[in-house]
């Protein structure tokens, strides 16, 4: 999480946050973990957490299981996995196509196991499900989003295109009816506080506030509603 004495981004992973990231460093610190939540910073600094901008980035959870999988099996650790295989161990501890061994250390094994899986509502409500954001942005619309950003404080309108992996743009393509029910049950919130379906991708930019939030935050990468 960065943030100076105006702004303050959530770096949701996989939201194209690397990219947004790229443009803060210049003008910004970090003062949390890099994924840390708006709730953790509200407590941390109850006196100067209202005064900032609060602004992050979500997206289709079905897309983020995707460029999950390439980040760390095709292009960072290049675990020779399927698709489905991979989707299957996250979601079910009882699933296993890996060894230990083959990860650098059973901390990397837990790590990747669990990265990208919390839902990314956790990163903008409290727990009992009040909001915390001034503005949401979504990948699927991240260059104009970005823009919102970037005239209000005078950055550059202009994203890299950071962590860029080689995989096909239709995220469909690599679902079985199994795996879309996995994912479905998995980022249910996600799915109706954001407005997202497999079949249709993006179905509102609204952010559907009416869904009910009860938010149990453990730690950074295992925070569960309840």
């Amino acid at each position: 999480m960065q943030v100076n004495g105006d702004l303050m981004f959530v770096h949701v992973p996989k939201t194209g946050g690397q990219s947004i990231t790229d443009v803060l460093n210049p003008i910004t610190t970090y003062m949390f973990d890099m994924h840390d939540t708006l709730f953790r910073a509200m407590k941390a600094e109850p006196q100067d957490f209202l005064s900032r901008w609060r602004f992050g980035f979500v997206r289709n959870p079905f897309d983020r299981e995707v460029s999950n999988y390439f980040w760390h099996c095709k292009q960072n650790d290049k675990f020779d996995v399927t698709f489905e295989d991979f989707v299957k161990w996250r979601y079910d501890e009882s699933y296993n196509p890996f060894r230990v061994s083959d990860f650098r250390d059973i901390d990397t094994f837990w790590y990747q196991r669990g990265f990208g899986k919390n839902p990314q509502v956790g990163f903008f409500v409290t727990p009992d499900g009040k909001w915390l954001h001034n503005f949401i942005g979504r990948y699927e619309t991240l260059q104009e989003d970005w823009a919102v950003v970037a005239k209000k404080f005078k950055l550059t309108e202009e994203l890299p295109h950071s962590q860029k992996t080689q995989r096909e743009e239709d995220y469909r393509t690599y679902y079985t009816d199994e795996l879309v029910d996995i994912v479905t049950k998995a980022h249910k919130i996600d799915l109706d506080v954001f407005n997202y379906d497999f079949e249709k991708g993006m179905i509102s930019k609204e952010i559907n506030k009416e869904v009910p939030i009860n938010l149990h935050i453990h730690y950074m990468y295992n925070y569960y509603y309840g």
